[in-house]
């Protein structure tokens, strides 16, 4: 029997101690986390309070309160139809929807500070200079009137130009199919 060296009887000792003392994790975000997410610019804060004080946006409500839809909208909710998307981003999709529909009441929910300030910015620069501001992100959306099960490409809504960096030629394309995107009545 060979007796263990001076070097392998430190690094059973380094071991037991190792077990022997309780690790503890601390789980933090990482630095850029709070940096990155819902730090909306001053121009955005400034777009969506505005929004809030002159078109009179409602206010974010406890858990399990109800809209009243007509008094949010101006007008009697119950001859037209509501559409809600959930996560609008930047809200290409959306306000492009609202200019091809005027006849339906679109509301968009998003947790994304910066998102809603992008929008609520496009809105008020398409009231103040016309609507060609709603198409600088050249998006391509499919008209639900089409088929939702036929997807040809006569039938596409292809914009005049498509992003080409990093491959990402249809990064802004949100596909809706008939009565999946009426969500409220």
């Amino acid at each position: 029997n060979e007796e263990p060296s001076e070097e392998e009887m430190e690094k059973e000792d380094s071991v037991k101690s190792d077990a022997d003392t309780k690790i503890v994790y601390v789980s933090r975000k990482p630095r850029w986390w709070c940096q990155q997410t819902c730090r909306p610019t001053k121009a955005q804060k400034r777009a969506i309070h505005a929004m809030q004080d002159t078109h009179h946006l409602p206010k974010l409500e406890k858990y399990g309160d109800v809209y009243d839809w007509s008094q949010v909208f101006g007008f009697n909710s119950a001859s037209r139809e509501v559409w809600l998307e959930l996560g609008f981003g930047r809200g290409e999709n959306l306000l492009a929807n609202a200019v091809l529909r005027p006849e339906v009441m679109f509301v968009g929910a998003d947790v994304h500070k910066p998102g809603v300030g992008v929008a609520m910015q496009r809105i008020q620069q398409s009231v103040n200079g016309g609507e060609h501001v709603l198409n600088d992100f050249d998006v391509a959306i499919y008209d639900p009137s089409i088929d939702p099960g036929r997807l040809d490409v006569k039938d596409d809504v292809v914009p005049p130009s498509l992003p080409s960096s990093k491959g990402c030629t249809f990064s802004n394309v949100r596909i809706q199919s008939g009565d999946g995107s009426k969500l409220l009545k």
